[in-house]
């Protein structure tokens, strides 16, 4: 066994697109209202170590398989489906996570209620042009992060700061 085989197993686009389409032929949207390639992406950690999947595709990179995945002599068909059929009924991963104890939950809460005026902020800022260019929601966040407004990793920010800092960027960017 190979981590790392599971691993290059799971991030292989062929394979995703095999076990996709397995788990849709099963029921995966009918059953469960998941798309099969989201669900396919959510547990590709865990179909990919099924048993003897790491051995068939190290074998086929002994054997100069160029690519494994796509190769149904490598990991068969019947493979996936048994693999597939094994993880029924479908769900999704988020189903599976324990509950949070209430200090995490607290902690959590606080990060929410912290970042009110930062999602305002980004909203406001939707459309807008700041430092000559257009930005996305997601560069935003990370423009944020970058200068201190807001770390995902302190407990204690107040909400006051982060409101203040967000009116600055408002006010500069006009």
């Amino acid at each position: 066994m190979s981590y790392f085989t599971q691993a290059i197993i799971a991030d292989d686009p062929y394979m995703r697109l095999r076990v996709s389409a397995a788990a849709a032929q099963q029921g995966v949207a009918e059953t469960a209202g998941l798309d099969p390639d989201m669900w396919t992406l959510e547990w590709r950690k865990v179909w990919a170590s099924s048993p003897g999947w790491d051995a068939a595709w190290e074998s086929a990179q002994a054997g100069n398989v160029q690519t494994p995945g796509m190769d149904p002599g490598v990991i068969t068909d019947g493979m996936i489906l048994s693999q597939v059929q094994v993880m029924m009924p479908f769900r999704t991963v988020e189903s599976h996570k324990p509950e949070m104890n209430p200090q995490a939950q607290a902690s959590r809460e606080f990060v929410s209620q912290s970042l009110e005026p930062v999602n305002q902020m980004i909203q406001d800022l939707r459309g807008r042009t700041v430092p000559n260019r257009a930005w996305t929601e997601l560069q935003i966040a990370e423009w944020l992060m970058n200068r201190g407004v807001y770390d995902p990793n302190l407990e204690n920010q107040p909400k006051d700061d982060l409101l203040r800092q967000a009116q600055e960027v408002l006010d500069a960017s006009k």
